[in-house]
């Protein structure tokens, strides 16, 4: 998201008097200038575009999810009225001369969406927040920790993809498995038998969601088939697959709660609503089997600015690519094998998702404060108002190729995948109807281009690239294209599969997102 620049910043706030333009509390430095209109949706950074408000209210003033609609969210026009009426009651003088005091604390909801083992309070140290700290996981981390070890090393092995596809008929239709899994060379749905009798043994939170919450076994598992390197799936070079199966994510709800007092505080519990041991809730709107609870806290004095990072349960997430609108906020590294950020998002969850495991849903914060023990009311969880928390790993997998195939794009190989830091001469036969090519690099390392070239004609040569870069070049006609390059890796990379997927589908999102927009209706 865009800043404003300081002249439009302070103008803001002076006009504001530092008060909130929503609430009409003085936040002193408890306050934000906020988008009426993203800067992503074609607003502007001009003063007639911001509005003071204060945490609260600014964590309140997401964007609407129609898809979800819950309560009465703000929207634009309202805080602009809302705006407006305050700067004039501030220019007429008549505001409170005694402003009150700040709330002592800030609530936040997080949800970690890093699909490695540690997450969560595990890792509150690396999120970027001052002075964060896990204090509390429980048995939501726990059950986070088991479900994600189910089916760990059990795989199995086929002599080429024709022998794969003669065992198994329900293979998912190429172009869901391109969207979704571009990565992997083969996916299927997994059979009732087999998750009775392999699946369920070793996996009892995946029993327990499909026998006892009824929830489909093909939205809790599938089968995924790559080759050794999971580089290249041309079907003339695979003579082995491996096949591993990939659950439903899991994701931890987190709840930071910063200090925003100018004195230690003791936390002692939450107070709201949740289920105990384990289980499903189905996020639904108008489901609610949940129960009154509380959730004790460990009682250790949090700091002025520091923030408590408590786990209250965790998100059954998703399969393929998550919608939703990213506005980040800051970025930490984490032990020089990649960053962790924090941003701002509307997370566009299906209905027959849920919440996985023991769970709290929290409306109310007892600590103990400068004015003694207080029952401090918080806002309720949305996933359409939420930070989310990404790790952004080093894995140092190669510059990536895509083609544009009949109008639609594709991912097709890795390149250079035989000898990071050698020069590399590539010959990769394009799919018939190809029309344009990209080379991207998509992860933190530096690749070379000596050349590119296809139907007898130079496309490219000497050429760097970094992060984000990439080179569009167009191959009608072109049957084969030969590259010649390599690349430098990170000293210290991430081996992972679905990592690597995840990257190559973003971009590949991306990539038909900007197609839609450039086609005529």
């Amino acid at each position: 998201m865009g800043n404003f620049p300081k002249p439009v910043r302070d103008k803001a706030l002076v006009l504001a008097a530092r008060q909130c333009c929503s609430c009409r509390r003085f936040r002193a430095i408890h306050v934000e200038v906020h988008h009426l209109v993203p800067v992503s949706e074609g607003g502007t950074n001009e003063l007639d575009n911001a509005i003071a408000l204060c945490f609260d209210c600014h964590t309140a003033a997401g964007h609407y999810n129609d898809q979800h609609p819950r309560g009465s969210k703000y929207s634009p026009s309202e805080l602009r009225l809302a705006r407006d009426t305050w700067y004039a009651t501030v220019a007429s003088g008549v505001i409170k001369q005694e402003p009150a005091g700040p709330d002592p604390i800030l609530v936040r909801y997080l949800v970690d969406l890093d699909p490695f083992e540690q997450n969560g309070v595990e890792a509150a140290a690396e999120f970027p927040l001052l002075g964060t700290i896990g204090v509390h996981g429980g048995d939501a981390a726990r059950y986070t920790h088991a479900y994600r070890r189910q089916l760990w090393g059990v795989t199995n092995t086929y002599p080429g993809l024709e022998a794969y596809r003669s065992r198994w008929r329900d293979l998912i239709d190429t172009e869901q498995q391109a969207t979704d899994f571009p990565y992997y060379a083969a996916q299927r749905r997994v059979t009732r038998q087999e998750f009775d009798e392999v699946i369920a043994p070793k996996a009892p939170q995946l029993g327990e969601l499909a026998y006892t919450h009824r929830v489909p076994i093909n939205d809790l598992v599938i089968a995924l088939a790559h080759t050794p390197d999971a580089c290249s799936w041309f079907e003339e070079e695979i003579t082995v697959l491996y096949e591993e199966y990939h659950i439903r994510s899991v994701w931890p709800l987190l709840l930071a709660i910063t200090n925003r007092s100018q004195n230690p505080i003791q936390l002692f519990e939450l107070v709201g609503r949740g289920q105990g041991n384990g289980g499903f809730a189905p996020m639904a709107k108008g489901a609610d089997p949940l129960q009154e609870m509380q959730l004790p806290i460990p009682r250790a004095p949090l700091e002025p600015q520091a923030t408590a990072i408590i786990q209250l349960g965790n998100l059954l997430g998703s399969f393929g690519e998550l919608e939703r609108t990213d506005h980040y906020q800051s970025e930490v590294a984490v032990d020089g094998v990649g960053y962790r950020d924090l941003c701002y998002t509307s997370l566009r969850l299906d209905d027959a998702l849920g919440y996985a495991g023991p769970l709290l849903l929290p409306q109310a914060v007892v600590a103990f404060t400068g004015q003694g023990m207080e029952r401090i009311p918080i806002h309720g969880f949305d996933p359409a108002l939420v930070y989310a928390v990404n790790t952004r790993w080093m894995m140092g997998c190669c510059p990536h190729l895509f083609a544009k195939v009949d109008d639609q794009w594709r991912y097709l190989t890795s390149l250079f995948t035989r000898d990071p830091g050698s020069t590399i001469f590539e010959t990769i036969p394009l799919p018939p109807g190809t029309t344009d090519v990209i080379i991207a690099e998509l992860e933190d390392e530096v690749s070379w281009l000596t050349s590119v070239t296809g139907g007898g004609t130079c496309l490219a040569k000497d050429i760097t690239m970094h992060r984000g870069d990439s080179i569009h070049l167009q191959a009608n006609g072109v049957d084969v294209l030969t590259v010649v390059g390599g690349y430098t890796p990170p000293p210290v990379t991430v081996a992972s599969r679905h990592h690597r997927n995840a990257v190559i589908r973003a971009e590949l999102t991306r990539l038909r997102k900007v197609e839609q927009k450039l086609t005529p209706a």
